[in-house]
Formats: C-alpha cells, sequence, structure tokens
C-alpha cells in the first residue's frame, strides 16, 4: 500500500477537499463544464456528503497518493459510500464508460462506429 502523504498546509486535506468540491460541481452546478456528463445524467451526491466535507472525509478517507482521484465503481451510480474510491488514472480508465468512435471513410473501418476495443476484429472482419 501507498504510504500516506502529508499535506500541512491543510490539515485536513486540501486534495480531498479540492476533489470534493469537484465532486459537487459537476452534479450540482448546471454551470459547470463536466455537469451534463454528470448532474445532467442523474448522477447525484449522497446527503450526507453534499451537507459536510467532515462527513466526506470520515467515509473516504485520505487519498493514498497524490496520483489517486475519486472514481465510481459503477458509472451510472451516484457519489456514495460504497460506489467511490480513491484511484489511480490507469485504474480510471479501465472503468470508463464505454463510447464508440465514428472513424472516417478512409479508416480501416470504412466509417462504421466501432467501440475501441472491437477495432481488431472488425479490421479482421472487413
Amino acid at each position: 500500500m501507498a504510504k500516506q502523504y502529508e499535506d500541512r498546509k491543510y490539515p485536513k486535506g486540501k486534495k480531498e477537499y479540492i476533489a470534493w468540491l469537484g465532486m459537487k460541481a459537476r452534479c450540482n452546478n448546471p454551470n459547470c463544464r463536466g455537469y451534463k456528463w454528470y448532474g445532467a445524467r442523474g448522477i447525484k451526491v449522497c446527503d450526507r456528503w453534499n451537507k459536510s466535507f467532515d462527513a466526506f472525509l470520515e467515509d473516504m478517507g485520505r487519498a493514498p497518493s497524490p496520483d489517486h482521484s475519486l472514481d465510481r465503481t459503477d458509472n451510472d451510480g451516484n457519489y456514495e459510500p460504497g460506489n467511490v474510491r480513491w484511484a489511480t488514472r490507469d485504474v480510471q480508465r479501465l472503468n470508463q464508460r464505454r463510447r464508440s468512435i465514428r472513424m472516417g471513410r478512409k479508416s480501416p473501418l470504412g466509417g462504421r462506429a466501432q467501440m475501441a476495443e472491437n477495432w481488431e476484429y472488425a479490421v479482421e472482419d472487413d
């Protein structure tokens, strides 16, 4: 397990506080750039965390390292205990919502929309 890092300027944790503010903004503020991927999709912050940073910190604990950020294990679920963890970018990359990507007519996929993990098979099937 990674060694706990210290943030002496913010004893409660600047990183965790910024993560808490960002989580709330994405879910609650229609003017937030990320709102369309969170709040507009119905993703909410549980009442306990929405009302209190101390409650959030008590449930989540400190991030294990500066490389960790919030990650929801169920991407369609809310920010609530049991569905949120501290994870690195590599772990989060494996837990992203699936998106199809449309390639241009000159691509090996001939302009068809495909999931990235299916590209190899789509090219072989042609």
